[in-house]
């Protein structure tokens, strides 16, 4: 073959693979950066990203490597060094993917420890193999295409390592639902305090932040609350909002056992503040929460049980007017017809059993069975029991204050599964087209404008 026209041929190939290397990197860089804005299917791009760089890239690099073998020992040289390199990337994208099946198949998660041990050694290997590389040929075309390749692999490393961890469930940033008639005018209406001091899994920033709008929108001043519950900080606030508190033991641990996340101290405190007048709304989700906040609604009179209802019949908890499992009440009918919530959809949560003066909101019907396990999620080995008649949301009466218990969160929030855009959870789901009317109705008796 004429030198020329071989010459052409391999510019033309390095080209392509410059090419190929660029664009993988402009991917995976689109992925970080939707990750760091909070733009959904952060996922999706960042997958792409892997996609290429594993079944596109290294193969390419690696055909580069071998085509002109100087023996049998740089044969196997070059191939077990890209192994490593391709053995490392599929060890992220695991990393990446196995939260979503985790979630799915309720699995045990993969500690960042035990990835670490799979990675670190694989890691130096490969670098290892990088460094010799750049030492080992002297083909100034080859130590080129190796440099290039070398930075846009390490390169791409790191920003992967960056978009980690991925968020099962991330805000919905872009829900937005109209208010035709809100309480009040912007900024005037009264002080909600939406409790962040006790390592709650929901807070105003983050997965609480379109409930946070929501509210603002019907003319509510909305904050965070930091720190212990205490007397003259809450005297401005009319609704204390309190979602998923944990102790510090269940951060990361959510098996039993599961003390209060409060202290006595502080139970009395927001039991005086609401004698006097003050209005409470406490969402427990399933296990381990309830069992944080079982101290702080048992001084109401709730008794909240640290398990997981589900129906047995389907995925998501459906709760009708039509057939009583939604109760006709102040709260589901809101201030005038146009406010009258018909349906309401929870996501599992638990089933509590209310004092004598609440009334129900939700109420669980036959096909309902919950389970009590050591461990979030570890059922298999559980006998449930039935909660018909149970409740999962009531409201009642204390002294001259309110309080309303809900026994699900990501009702009254809008999120996205694995933050996919398609995967919508709470109130922006098309099936839940109440759940934000209802979040408003209980707002609004809470603040006393329905009675």
């Amino acid at each position: 073959m004429d030198d020329s026209l071989k010459f052409t041929k391999e510019a033309m190939k390095n080209k392509i693979f410059y090419i190929l290397c660029t664009i993988t990197f402009l991917v995976i860089l689109i992925s970080y950066i939707i990750k760091v804005f909070h733009y959904p299917n952060h996922l999706f791009v960042l997958l792409a990203g892997l996609l290429l760089l594993n079944i596109l890239c290294l193969p390419y690099f690696l055909y580069v490597n071998l085509k002109n073998p100087e023996n049998q020992f740089s044969l196997f040289y070059h191939i077990f060094g890209i192994s490593f390199a391709f053995i490392l990337l599929l060890i992220l994208f695991s990393w990446y993917i196995f939260p979503i099946l985790q979630s799915s198949m309720r699995i045990p998660m993969v500690s960042h420890l035990q990835v670490s041990v799979a990675v670190i050694p694989i890691a130096l290997v490969t670098l290892v193999y990088f460094t010799f590389l750049l030492i080992k040929d002297q083909d100034h075309e080859l130590q080129k295409s190796r440099r290039f390749f070398i930075i846009f692999y390490l390169s791409s490393i790191l920003i992967l390592g960056l978009s980690f961890p991925i968020l099962l469930q991330a805000p919905d940033r872009l829900f937005n639902p109209s208010i035709p008639n809100p309480a009040y005018e912007a900024g005037i209406g009264p002080l909600i305090y939406i409790d962040e001091g006790h390592n709650n899994f929901h807070t105003l920033q983050d997965r609480l932040i379109t409930t946070g709008r929501i509210l603002e929108k019907d003319g509510y001043t909305v904050k965070s609350y930091k720190g212990s519950f205490k007397k003259d900080q809450l005297k401005d606030c009319k609704i204390l909002i309190i979602i998923n508190a944990l102790n510090t033991e269940n951060i990361e641990k959510w098996s039993l056992p599961t003390p209060s996340a409060f202290s006595p101290e502080e139970i009395e405190v927001v039991k005086e503040w609401v004698g006097n007048g003050g209005s409470l709304l406490l969402v427990a989700d399933h296990m381990p929460m309830p069992g944080a906040a079982y101290n702080l609604a048992n001084a109401f009179g709730y008794e909240l049980e640290n398990g997981h209802a589900n129906d047995t019949v389907g995925m998501l908890d459906y709760f009708y007017r039509g057939n009583g499992t939604l109760r006709n009440n102040v709260i589901t009918n809101g201030r005038n017809s146009f406010e009258e919530v018909d349906s309401i959809i929870t996501y599992s949560g638990h089933a509590f059993r209310i004092p004598d003066n609440a009334i129900n909101i939700m109420t669980f019907d036959s096909n309902y069975l919950q389970w009590n396990p050591d461990t979030a999620w570890h059922m298999s080995a559980i006998t449930p029991y039935s909660i018909y008649n149970y409740s999962q949301g009531a409201y009642s009466t204390y002294g001259e204050g309110k309080v309303v218990v809900l026994g699900e969160a990501m009702m009254i929030t809008a999120q996205l599964g694995a933050g996919l855009s398609m995967i919508k959870m709470g109130m922006n789901s098309n099936e839940a087209r109440y759940n934000y009317q209802l979040l408003l109705n209980i707002i609004h008796w809470l603040d006393s404008i329905t009675e």
